[in-house]
């Protein structure tokens, strides 16, 4: 049944004009040394319903769709309370914080929208929500529009996480850009704001060109790209690209993030990078 209401929540959710940031693939093949681009392999919005602007009603599904997964992977939390469910969430690595803090957000704005309404207020794209607990806990946050769409783009991508080194890559780059949208948060969770991170490398998250075809060298330790598709200065700044390559029937996607000046990175570093399923 929760399984259900998770999927058919979703299912809704994508029929509506809610906007998510997710990351736009565009596909590159080499033809005699020029680049073609082939395909945009993922979308980064919603349509339909006009739901957007309603920000209680998408708070409540977010949380709840997030909340039913919790519940789902840790069945001993089922029934407890919001804050005994933030408590016991591990945050031991990178992924479990972001979940954790995500999950304390939608918690913080959730409770808000249940039972302080009045406390939600938006201007200049700036959604402020300010009340207190049932104990008098002050409970305050001020996130962009942008930031809380980040955070339910994030709610999606943990509902069926991909767990390799890559995606894990990217959601750092989310949660940094989350962090930067959250202006004020206090709540009963921690004395400070949101949790750090470590600073693992992070993957940028707009768009990342997939360059089918690269041209490589293999020795001395390391791989070196010699094929490179080149971005100016200013796009470098949201975009970047990655290389698929093969070596000895094992596959790859190298981001150029991990590339050094001469375009190599190290064969141990490499593993990182490994798949076991080609983009199409």
């Amino acid at each position: 049944m929760l399984a259900e209401f998770i999927k058919q929540t979703i299912s809704f959710l994508q029929k509506t004009d809610i906007r998510v940031h997710e990351t736009e693939i565009r596909q590159i093949i080499y033809e005699d040394n020029n680049p073609l681009s082939m395909t945009e392999m993922s979308a980064d919005t919603y349509g339909r319903a006009s739901i957007s602007e309603n920000y209680i009603l998408v708070v409540i599904l977010f949380f709840s769709v997030l909340d039913g997964k919790v519940d789902m992977d840790f069945p001993h939390l089922e029934g407890k309370s919001y804050l005994k469910k933030y408590k016991e969430l591990p945050k031991s690595n990178d992924d479990e914080i972001i979940h954790s803090q995500i999950f304390r957000i939608l918690k913080a704005l959730r409770n808000a929208s249940i039972h302080s309404k009045t406390a939600f207020e938006v201007n200049s794209n700036i959604l402020t929500c300010s009340y207190k607990t049932k104990k008098g806990t002050p409970i305050n946050i001020e996130i962009t529009t942008t930031g809380l769409e980040l955070v339910f783009t994030i709610v999606l991508q943990l509902l069926s996480p991909i767990e390799d080194y890559r995606n894990q890559s990217l959601r750092r780059t989310y949660y940094d850009d989350i962090k930067s949208q959250t202006i004020t948060f206090t709540d009963e969770c921690e004395s400070s704001g949101l949790l750090n991170i470590t600073n693992e490398i992070r993957l940028k998250r707009g768009v990342r060109y997939h360059i089918k075809n690269p041209t490589f060298i293999v020795g001395n330790g390391s791989v070196q790209i010699t094929r490179i598709y080149h971005l100016d200065a200013e796009t470098q700044l949201f975009q970047s690209c990655d290389y698929e390559i093969q070596i000895e029937g094992n596959q790859y996607i190298i981001p150029s993030e991990v590339l050094d000046s001469s375009n190599k990175v190290s064969l141990v570093e490499l593993t990182n990078w490994e798949i076991y399923s080609v983009v199409e």
